[in-house]
């Protein structure tokens, strides 16, 4: 494996992993909401346009 395959491997993890932290904190974001109200703060956005 050459430096350029490696790194752009590196990236791809690394992007992965920011992905998922995003949805792990977003879910855990919308549970709380949910626990507040049936429905999550996306669907009262859509609701009011």
């Amino acid at each position: 494996m050459d430096a350029a395959t490696a790194g752009m491997i590196g990236v791809a993890v690394i992007v992965i992993g920011f992905g998922l932290a995003c949805l792990a904190i977003y879910y855990l974001l919308t549970n709380k909401n949910i626990d507040a109200s049936n429905e999550t703060g996306i669907f009262k956005f859509s609701k009011k346009q």
